[in-house]
């Protein structure tokens, strides 16, 4: 899974954000934590902003996901690190900067992990984040929901809603930072473009790359095939209305200590 997630998944939806993200790493912060690293999307952009000196600790709860960020990434710069967003086992005040690149809607207890990520940043350090929009905004993760529903009735997962587009509410999100230490809180709404020429990679990333996959197969041997072709179909329809550009919309967080 984690190999579907990094070459289809990761360049049509991840890499426009990581970029934005990246962006807005405070020039000269030489200490930073990322959590949720995943297969490095994000990583990747983060060691340019490294001043000389400057040390980037990335980590994800899931060792596979490292596995293959630490396979297409080396520099003495980067520490890997399994760690729990809830329980982070870093000092406090140690990092300039903590980021995570949509990784914060799929930890259970939010309010504590916010309360950890403020903890382990220096006085005046800054949390950046991201967390998707709601299926509404992103017509890919909409088309995906429909065709689940239409094939699977009441079977069908609620992954998407449940999980990564779960967090888009920044009323939300602005009292859960407020309430955990965190000032100067600013979320944006960044709509982007998900770039795709190759449907089928994007179908394969969307089954192959994430539980969706799993979760089929526990269902019946036959459905991972059937919902690729359909999926297929379905993007096909939607090239016709938005060509190879299709929108996407993502909240991007900024807070100090």
């Amino acid at each position: 899974m984690p190999e579907h997630y990094e070459s289809s998944l990761g360049p049509i939806l991840f890499e426009p954000y990581a970029q934005a993200l990246a962006a807005l790493v405070p020039e000269g912060a030489g200490q930073l934590l990322e959590l949720a690293c995943g297969t490095g999307r994000l990583t990747r952009h983060l060691l340019p902003r490294l001043p000389a000196g400057g040390t980037l600790e990335a980590s994800d709860l899931n060792p596979d996901m490292l596995a293959v960020a630490k396979r297409l990434l080396q520099d003495p710069r980067l520490r890997w690190s399994v760690a729990d967003a809830q329980e982070l086992p870093f000092a406090e005040g140690r990092f300039d900067a903590v980021l995570c690149g949509f990784g914060l809607m799929f930890v259970p207890d939010k309010p504590k992990a916010l309360r950890e990520m403020h903890r382990v940043l220096r006085p005046g350090g800054r949390l950046l984040a991201t967390t998707w929009d709601s299926m509404a905004q992103n017509p890919r993760a909409a088309i995906i929901a429909e065709v689940m529903e239409e094939v699977l009735g009441p079977a069908a997962p609620d992954f998407l809603s449940v999980g990564p587009y779960s967090l888009y509410d920044a009323e939300l999100l602005h009292g859960l930072l407020q309430a955990a230490g965190f000032r100067a809180v600013r979320i944006e709404k960044r709509a982007l473009e998900s770039r795709c020429t190759d449907a089928a990679a994007l179908v394969n990333g969307y089954v192959d790359g994430s539980p969706l996959g799993q979760y089929l197969d526990r269902k019946g041997g036959h459905l991972r095939a059937m919902i690729k072709k359909r999926l297929l179909d379905a993007f096909g329809r939607q090239s016709k209305i938005y060509g190879t550009r299709v929108p996407m919309q993502a909240l991007l967080i900024e807070a100090s200590k």
